[in-house]
């Protein structure tokens, strides 16, 4: 099963916290995917910070690849993020598309089996 890294796995490794340790676990396995709309979280995390993102994407393009998204995709993410707003209000649009992502390339999301949630 392919591991996919969002936007808060990737803030919490370059913070180098201990749930980036985590992170940083999985990345040294192989098959590991950034959803290509995570980047521009990532990017607005370093721009707040006033640090230098060339350095950032450099190791997320090491460390991953970058999952782009079809039209059928970000179709897709529109009726995930349809369908759990009934449950979860906050629940986004970018959330939506790394879950996308998962769906696609066989993996999991939080709630499901084999997730490793970092977050509350």
């Amino acid at each position: 099963m392919p591991t996919i890294i969002d936007a808060y796995a990737w803030i919490e490794y370059f913070k180098g916290t201990s749930q980036g340790e985590v992170v940083k676990e999985h990345l040294d396995k192989e098959g590991a995917y950034t959803p290509i709309n995570v980047l521009a979280d990532v990017y607005y995390f370093f721009k707040r910070i006033n640090r230098d993102f060339d350095f950032a994407l450099k190791v997320i393009k090491s460390k991953s690849d970058i999952y782009d998204f079809n039209e059928d995709e970000w179709l897709q993410s529109v009726e995930i993020k349809h369908e759990l707003r009934k449950k979860m209000k906050d629940f986004g649009i970018m959330d939506a598309l790394v879950m996308a992502c998962a769906e696609n390339l066989k993996g999991a999301f939080k709630d499901e089996d084999n997730v490793i949630f970092l977050g509350d």
